[in-house]
Order: C-alpha cells, then structure tokens, then sequence
C-alpha cells in the first residue's frame, strides 16, 4: 500500500515537471508572430511573410505596434511590404501612427501603407506631413494627395511655402492652386510671392487657370508680362503660349514689318494633347521666327480664326 502511494507521488511530480517545462518552453518567432490575428481569428501573417520580416529584424513587439495601426475601415493599415521598409528606415511606431492619424481626421483613407512608408522615407518631421495633409482649399477640399504631398515634400517643401500659395485664388475667390500645381512649383524652383502675384492679376477678371499659371510660371513668366497682356485683353493661355514661344512684348502687341519677309501662325487656345509642348514644335517655330516677321495668334473657335485671319498682315507663310 505504502509503495503504491510513493508510486502515485513519484507520477504527480513526473507530471508536474513535463507540463513545466511545456509551459516554460519560449515560443519560437514563428509561433510568436502567429499569434497576431486580424479580427476573424486569422493569422496576419504567411508563412512566407514571417521569413521576410525575420530577415529585416522586425521583432514580435515592433510588429505589434504596426499591425495595430488601422484604417478608416478598421482593417490592418501596413502590408508586410510597408513593415519591413519602415524597419529598415529605422522608423519609430508613435512615429508610423502620428502621420496615419491624418486619416481619421480627413474621414477617409488619405494616404496608404506603402504611401505612410514613403513619407517617411523623406525624413521630414511628422508634425509637418500631418500640417501639410490637413490643409484645406477655402471649399474645404484636400490640398495634398499623397503622391503630390510627397513630391513636395522630397524636394524640401514646407508648411510657410504653402501657405503662401494658397493665398492664389481665381475670380470667384476660390483657392487656385491645388497640391498638384504647388509641388510642381516647388519642383521647379519658382518662389512663392512671384506666383501669387501674378495670380492677383484674377482680381478683375479670369486671366489664369491653377494649369496656366503653373505652366506660364515654369515657362520663366514675370509679372509684368502678364500684367501688359492681360490689360490689353489676351488671356491665360495665350499669355503662357506668347511666354513660351520667347516673343516679346512687342512682338505681341504690335507687328513689325521689317524686310524679312511674313509669317503668321496660329495656334489653338487649348492644346489638349501637348502637342505644342513637343521639342520639335518649339524648334520649328525659333527657326521661322529667324527668318520672318511672325504675327502670333491663340484662337479658342473657328469664328475667332476667321476674324485673326482678317487682322492678320499679308503672309509669305501661314502656320
């Protein structure tokens, strides 16, 4: 009886130990990272996904911390892809989690995972990508989508840049430029006070669209230029294709009949296809310019056509 009751002792505490040494056992990374599950249960991450994120050095509690982060819909924010970028950036969760705010506040996903990741990788401080994701345009639109907002931001664009070219508005007092136009500007150097003055010139009537100002402006536009054509009625368009064909103001204004002989070319108002835009178009005209007096055109309509051709001078070369 007395060796039965040691035999039961001894199996109890042979028990004990395994089931011990069981619970003791540290989970593996694998298992680990197994155990964070969407919210139906099932495991966020493949096989496949765990060596990748081994591979980076992506820890259990760091994929926590990013798998946590969510969008508006409540599904999981950052992909494998954007987890193992943002640990190779070094980027810090509070961090990941300060820009992805900008989501709820603006009540819809306004940047990605991968877009999250990008931003980041510009190394601007978060405090400034959420300013810039937060502003508005005076109909309380979005300025920045997440590709322009980052094009600005990779070339140095800051929250006192932006700010001044949302004081650009058209004729009905509505913010003119959008984010794509102010990274564009950005892009090409062009200063802010130089833009927004020449937007004033909307005061009076529409001369320039968010697209012409922005082209007029990476053409080398001044104030003046556009102020002279603009008073003398000419809009927009014409101001920036004027601008960019290199023709003075004069040569606008008024034709100069020397001894080369004439040419007049018209062009249409709105060039939907950039065809204007191409190298060899630029080329052609410089070269006729060398050789002729031009008269110069931008007609919206046929009628307009009829009546540039009436004023034009007598042509050696109609283009």
């Amino acid at each position: 009886m007395r060796q039965s009751f040691y035999l039961f002792l001894l199996l109890i505490t042979l028990t004990a130990c395994t089931q011990r040494r069981v619970v003791e056992r540290p989970l593996s990374y694998a298992e680990k990272m197994r155990l964070i599950r969407h919210s139906d249960g099932t495991e966020v991450f493949s096989t496949r996904d765990i060596s990748k994120l081994h591979q980076a050095g992506v820890t259990y509690a760091y994929a926590c911390e990013m798998t946590a982060i969510k969008s508006n819909n409540g599904t999981m924010l950052l992909e494998t892809p954007d987890i193992t970028w943002l640990k190779n950036l070094q980027a810090k969760p509070a961090f990941i989690k300060r820009i992805a705010a900008v989501n709820i506040w603006r009540d819809k996903d306004a940047f990605s995972g991968s877009e999250i990741a990008r931003l980041y990788a510009t190394r601007t401080n978060a405090a400034v990508i959420a300013y810039l994701g937060l502003l508005y345009t005076n109909k309380a639109k979005p300025v920045f989508s997440a590709k322009d907002l980052i094009l600005y931001l990779d070339y140095g664009g800051r929250e006192a840049y932006a700010d001044s070219l949302l004081q650009s508005f058209d004729n009905d007092y509505n913010t003119l430029l959008s984010g794509f136009e102010i990274s564009q500007l950005k892009v090409a150097g062009i200063s802010a006070r130089l833009a927004v003055d020449c937007a004033q010139l909307n005061r009076t009537r529409q001369v320039f669209s968010a697209h012409e100002l922005l082209r007029y402006l990476q053409a080398d536009g001044s104030v003046s230029y556009a102020q002279h054509l603009a008073d003398a009625g000419f809009s927009g368009a014409s101001i920036y294709r004027f601008r960019q064909l290199g023709l003075s103001r004069g040569e606008v204004l008024q034709f100069t009949d020397t001894d080369k002989p004439n040419a007049v070319c018209i062009y249409a108002e709105y060039d939907d296809n950039d065809e204007f835009e191409r190298p060899s178009a630029i080329r052609l005209f410089n070269e006729i310019h060398k050789r002729y007096d031009v008269w110069v055109r931008i007609i919206g309509s046929r009628d307009l056509l009829l009546v540039a051709l009436e004023q034009a001078p007598d042509a050696d070369l109609l283009m």
